[in-house]
């Protein structure tokens, strides 16, 4: 590891910061957009919809985990949204391992990310 990282040094890590900003801020920018859409479709007030959320997204985000933060999700649809838990006990579940939105969206990153790394030039 030390030789590469002497090698690679400030681009290495310039590319790494990089690619940590670029995460950050799509991530950011996929959540604020699904939010309206979500609330919109759930016919659900945003700050309410928000609300019944945060505790399970902080889950996530904390353990890098949408299963671990399924208790947490299903909890807050329940009590929260008011969803019966004949509904959120087998869409909450599935939607947790089906539906990844990170997934597509650290796929271009790391892409670009090593692209970087190993100086491919795409022009």
């Amino acid at each position: 590891m030390l030789p590469v990282a002497s090698r690679t040094g400030v681009a290495a890590a310039s590319a790494l910061g990089y690619y940590v900003a670029v995460t950050a801020i799509a991530q950011a920018l996929i959540t604020l957009l699904l939010y309206p859409i979500a609330a919109l479709v759930g016919r659900v007030p945003l700050l309410r919809f928000a609300q019944a959320t945060f505790p399970a997204q902080a889950v996530a985000f904390s353990s890098s985990s949408s299963l671990a933060s399924l208790p947490t999700l299903i909890d807050g649809s329940e009590r929260k949204l008011g969803l019966p838990p004949t509904i959120t006990s087998f869409v909450l579940p599935l939607a947790v391992s089906m539906f990844k939105v990170a997934t597509q969206r650290s796929g271009w990153s790391q892409r670009f990310f090593l692209d970087t790394c190993m100086a491919y030039d795409w022009g």
